[in-house]
């Protein structure tokens, strides 16, 4: 059946660590409290009607698009008074700024974020990550539209999603960097460094590294990245310096973090770096010149390495890192109803129906029909109802709204996805439904059937959709499936200009469907199920005898369309009967 709804930087130049600073005390391992979270990250630049029709039902006005949100980041950056977190966001105080936010949005997107927000949120400091960055970052997760992006602030905006554990926009950040030699290859690493899998990038950012060492660890902007990236310039196999050049590059790297970040010593800033540094290969002289006066190791690290280079051994350094976990942003936002403000009564049958919670600004800002039928909902506590689709394809559609993966789909409900979203105005999710139909033949034509008498503009799927109902008219009649499809469904059928069946045929499918649907939806009578179909059926081209046994016995016509079409049949006077077919002329069978 139908579906209604009624409302009841230029340049990347990075100065080291990523910092986060939350109101709450955070433990630390070595005892007492911390408040402050920090974690390896590059700095970030601060840089300057409803249809009426028996699908839908008689609704609200909404054939309008309200252009001013065309994005739906854009809505909610403007609705500020939905904002319930806030956060202090830039490296230094005199550049930083107050930044609100939505919490279910950043929750459901991220973990790190879900943590940051568990115990406060308020005044977050988000240390080393300019309000640019963090507005794009925003941007994409209210699921607005990324602009064009230079490489440095791809790269930026890369590491910080990396960080933040929003894995989609990392690959959409890694899209925009061009990566053309050594120059250039800094944003790169930023990205290799961090494992973020682009293998055109990681094949030349490698090549470069151990081809071009020297310039790579002679380059200003090589004091300006972190431990993370240093970590994977030493983990290659092959470099064009030796191991001393390299520990060399990395102690003139400590000592500019010392500088910039004093709340760290040598050591701790080069702690995961050294477990990839070979520094069994150094010569005693080597040792006592240039090891230990470099304060990095501790004395007995710095005896331990003296006697095995006396005895030509080898020494290791290891830590354990805690892989972070991804988290579907529409799992976590079902599972949290503790965010949802505005609640549906979702199914046809109220005995079949499910109230279904969710939040409103989600589906506000990817929806001008939903902003319309929510409106004073959540204030109100009125329940919406939505008729004439399942609580599973509703919640496909919350799913695709809140920023989540959509589930393999069969046909039949990809159709059935295609159709809501186009209703509630969501482009996007069409294209995407659409794209899971394969119509191969008359067997699978139903669910593109329905896409296509809903005007959904797929070229691919509406040239072999006709061709299948106007070849093939009597399997597609005859299928069980038929009585399964609605009203607007039986008007792209009877209103082809060629059909591989006689009218009286086209006929007799439309009473047996009509008198379908009186049976499962008895809230209507047969007639009315097929009224607007009977303005395609060409009753005129039928002889007096078919009028009498085929039409007049199914009480389909009322008996004044009866005794016109009647006295048409025998005396060919004037029709005139508002709302059935005026035609006369028999349909012409298909040219096969």
């Amino acid at each position: 059946g139908g579906f209604g709804t009624t409302q009841n930087t230029n340049a990347f130049t990075p100065t080291g660590g990523f910092g986060t600073t939350q109101n709450t005390n955070a433990f630390t391992p070595a005892g007492g409290f911390d408040p402050t979270i920090r974690f390896g990250q590059p700095s970030l630049l601060q840089a300057p009607s409803a249809l009426n029709t028996p699908f839908f039902g008689p609704a609200f006005s909404a054939t309008v698009e309200d252009k001013r949100w065309r994005d739906p980041a854009g809505y909610i950056f403007w609705q500020t008074k939905r904002h319930d977190c806030d956060f202090i966001v830039g490296k230094n105080s005199d550049i930083a700024e107050n930044i609100s936010a939505l919490t279910c949005h950043l929750e459901a997107q991220s973990s790190v974020f879900k943590e940051l927000l568990k115990d406060s949120k308020r005044r977050i400091r988000i240390g080393n990550v300019s309000p640019k960055i963090f507005r794009l970052l925003l941007t994409y997760i209210y699921g607005g539209k990324l602009r064009d992006l230079d490489q440095g602030t791809a790269a930026q905006l890369a590491v910080a999603a990396d960080h933040f554990n929003i894995r989609p926009l990392v690959t959409k950040a890694c899209k925009r960097i061009k990566l053309t030699g050594v120059e250039d290859v800094f944003p790169a690493l930023w990205c290799v460094a961090y494992n973020i899998h682009r293998p055109e990038l990681e094949l030349r950012v490698t090549e470069i590294v151990q081809k071009e060492t020297q310039a790579v660890l002679s380059s200003e902007q090589f004091l300006d990245l972190d431990a993370k990236c240093l970590e994977y310039i030493v983990s290659l196999k092959k470099l064009s310096v030796t191991d001393l050049e390299l520990w060399q590059a990395l102690v003139c790297w400590a000592k500019h973090k010392v500088n910039t970040e004093p709340n760290k010593t040598r050591r701790q800033h080069l702690q995961t770096v050294l477990q990839h540094v070979s520094l069994s290969t150094f010569s005693l002289e080597d040792i006592v010149k240039d090891v230990i006066p470099a304060e990095i190791l501790t004395p007995e690290q710095e005896l331990k390495l003296l006697t095995t280079s006396v005895n030509n051994q080898h020494l290791e350094f290891s830590d354990l890192f805690e892989e972070k976990t991804y988290t579907d942003p529409a799992e976590y936002i079902f599972g949290h109803t503790e965010h949802h403000d505005c609640d549906f009564v979702v199914g046809r049958n109220c005995d079949k129906a499910e109230q279904i919670g969710a939040v409103s600004c989600h589906l506000e800002a990817h929806s001008s029909v939903f902003r319309e039928l929510l409106n004073g909902c959540t204030t109100t506590g009125r329940l919406v109802r939505v008729r004439n689709v399942s609580p599973e394809v509703f919640k496909l559609l919350l799913t695709y709204v809140y920023g989540g993966k959509l589930p393999d789909l069969d046909q039949g409900t990809a159709a059935q996805l295609a159709v809501a979203a186009d209703y509630f105005k969501l482009p996007l999710l069409v294209s995407e439904a659409c794209k899971r139909i394969k119509l191969t033949g008359v067997e699978d034509v139903f669910p593109a059937l329905w896409c296509v008498a809903y005007n959904i503009h797929r070229p691919e799927l509406e040239l072999r959709v006709t061709k299948i109902v106007q070849e093939e008219t009597q399997a597609v009649l005859s299928s069980k499936q038929f009585l399964d499809l609605d009203a607007k469904c039986l008007e792209y059928i009877s209103r082809q200009e060629t059909l591989s069946v006689s009218e009286l045929e086209l006929w007799r499918a439309i009473v047996w469907w009509g008198k379908h649907k009186a049976a499962t939806s008895p809230d209507k009578t047969a007639r009315q199920h097929v009224q607007s179909i009977l303005q395609h059926v060409r009753l005129l081209t039928f002889s007096t005898e078919e009028i009498i046994t085929e039409v007049i016995p199914t009480n389909i016509l009322t008996l004044e369309e009866e005794m016109k079409l009647l006295n048409f049949g025998f005396f060919k006077e004037i029709w005139k009967c508002p709302g059935l077919c005026t035609l006369h002329e028999v349909r012409p069978l298909p040219n096969t």
